[in-house]
């Protein structure tokens, strides 16, 4: 995801999905690799807990992808690492709620319910650690901000057709 037209298009859009053939090729559906996945516009639509419940989330699943060759490999003795020990034990849950059958739905009720259930929120050595991301952290520690926009700013026609309910900086307005 290097391609100079690839990264102007994602600057303009909300954030980009991507899917991963190695989680396919698992049967894990939706193939959706969370980690390489962003969303621009989910701090305007979700609330704080969510933010830092998807925070947590992604703090699991981060600990463990950068512990995975070693768990593999059977190179990881557990109870060296506090944080990664908890997200071995939140994998089985985590993995539980990221995939789902093709027919299946789920509102985001549901699914904030189902995430709620993994008890990554439990897990305090995972979230002192947060792999770096500040919304995995307990409540008292500081917020995440809204990511600002990169690339050239929308002007002229195409940013008159942004609906105005999109917030400003998403809309490439804000600091420019």
């Amino acid at each position: 995801m290097t391609e100079p037209v690839a990264d102007t298009v994602r600057s303009i859009l909300d954030g980009h999905i991507v899917l991963s053939r190695a989680l396919a090729e698992r049967n894990h559906y939706p193939a959706v690799d969370v980690l390489a996945s962003v969303s621009r516009a989910m701090p305007a639509v979700v609330d704080k807990e969510h933010l830092r419940l998807a925070g947590a989330v992604r703090a699991a699943l981060a600990e463990f992808e950068g512990a995975r060759d070693l768990i593999e490999v059977g190179a990881y003795a557990a109870g060296s690492n506090p944080a990664i020990d908890e997200a071995i034990a939140l994998r089985p849950a985590l993995e539980a709620f990221l995939c789902q059958e093709l027919e299946e739905a789920s509102d985001i009720g549901t699914a904030r319910g189902m995430m709620e259930s993994t008890g990554v929120l439990s897990a305090q050595s995972l979230l002192r650690a947060g792999a770096g991301l500040s919304v995995a952290r307990p409540a008292e520690a500081k917020t995440a901000s809204v990511p600002q926009p990169v690339g050239p700013a929308v002007t002229g026609a195409a940013q008159s057709a942004w609906p105005a309910t999109i917030p400003a900086n998403l809309r490439g307005e804000a600091g420019r």
